[in-house]
């Protein structure tokens, strides 16, 4: 090939360059979940700019010649967000390696449990009020975008309002899901880009809260539409910083005498898991000698867990199953025997997790998580039980 030739397509090789990296760097951005770190590596809101230094959500980067700036789409302005690769100096300042600049949209995933007539105008998702406009692009190729379809909603907040950018269908998910920029916080309550997250003891948070800095939470969505955090985690990550993040893979050793809230022991290490540890047994049960992956922190003696994936099962199961519907029938006493939800039986036993334990009555809607047994019965893994919505009337399904 010839120089004349090389000058010529040049442009094009740079376009299709820059069109793949827009296309690959937001989600790796904003939705990363990489626990193994060097360095210092955070996300958040960019502060200022100028040719020595930016400054992101309150930290002062400083720019070197060898500091390698990536823009996904925009420009690189205050309001952006940032994704920050750097290390720490020996006087503590930080010196970036890696800047991934990205458009400020917040992410929810969750419910609609409204449309106004005509589709334009303020949705409900997830409890949340989002404006859908002529702007909005809406997929329907995960499936149909409509009232009781669980969606993804890219959004911008514009004062008070968030306005969707992009609205797609996908697979129902345990709890709401949000990740946005850190604009207040304590002990009772956070707010991540326009939407408030009740905090309560039982809420597990990892990393420490700043102002600018992006964050992640699994919500359990309240019969007001409000939302209860389950799960927070702050993306900063630090070696040697509070809360390190940890992965641990190994087989389950030891569980707790009843149900999974406790203390397990995986691969010799002492796992803390509450009630809100998310678990997900889709590969099978989390019985010992289960393989499983978790995901949390280190706390002292033991790996505070926010998620537990189980790899391998001697309990598998032969099917894996998903249904959603009315609550028929519930055991006689406790929520341990057999449920019918939608007309079908499900084994529900100590080791299947409930979520919205307390909305659990004849008529509740809720969704199932199962695995089919060799013998064909169902043995929920994950429940979760919505609570009433606002003037909802409570039909109670006859038994027969």
């Amino acid at each position: 090939m010839n120089s004349k030739q090389t000058r010529s397509r040049l442009p094009w090789l740079l376009m299709i360059l820059a069109l793949l990296t827009a296309f690959v760097l937001p989600a790796s951005a904003a939705l990363a979940d990489t626990e193994e770190v060097n360095g210092v590596q955070f996300s958040g809101v960019i502060d200022a700019i100028t040719p020595a230094a930016w400054t992101v959500a309150g930290e002062a980067v400083t720019i070197t010649e060898d500091t390698v700036v990536v823009i996904t789409t925009g420009n690189a302005e205050p309001g952006m967000w940032a994704e920050v690769h750097a290390v720490r100096e020996d006087d503590d300042s930080l010196t970036a390696r890696r800047i991934n600049v990205i458009p400020p949209e917040m992410r929810l995933r969750g419910e609609v449990t409204f449309i106004p007539d005509g589709g334009l105008g303020d949705w409900i998702i997830g409890g949340q009020t989002f404006l859908i406009d002529e702007d909005t692009q809406i997929s329907n190729r995960g499936g149909s975008v409509e009232v009781g379809a669980w969606v993804q909603v890219a959004a911008l907040q514009e004062g008070s309002t968030l306005r969707a950018l992009r609205i797609r269908a996908i697979d129902p998910l345990p709890n709401v899901e949000v990740m946005g920029a850190i604009q207040a916080f304590g002990d009772t309550s956070w707010t991540l880009s326009g939407i408030p997250l009740a905090i309560d003891a039982d809420t597990l948070i990892q990393g420490d809260p700043q102002t600018g800095l992006l964050a992640m939470a699994g919500a359990e969505q309240q019969p007001d539409n409000s939302l209860l955090a389950l799960r927070v985690r702050v993306m900063w990550q630090e070696r040697g910083g509070s809360h390190p993040p940890v992965t641990l893979t190994g087989l389950i050793e030891q569980l707790p005498a009843q149900g999974l809230t406790g203390r397990w022991i995986v691969d010799g290490q002492n796992v803390a898991v509450n009630r809100n540890t998310l678990i997900d047994q889709r590969n099978g049960l989390a019985v010992v000698g289960a393989e499983v992956r978790v995901q949390g922190w280190q706390e002292e003696n033991a790996v505070v867990a926010r998620e537990i994936i189980v790899i391998t099962s001697p309990e598998p199961g032969v099917e894996r199953v998903r249904f959603a519907g009315p609550i028929r029938r519930l055991p006689p006493s406790g929520l341990e025997g057999i449920w019918v939800v939608d007309g079908r039986e499900v084994q529900v036993t100590d080791r299947t997790r409930i979520d919205g334990e307390r909305f659990v009555r004849i008529g509740a809607i809720a969704q199932v998580w199962a695995l089919r047994n060799e013998a064909g019965h169902l043995m929920a893994t994950h429940i979760v039980v919505h609570p009433p919505r606002l003037g909802e009337v409570i039909v109670v399904p006859s038994a027969d």
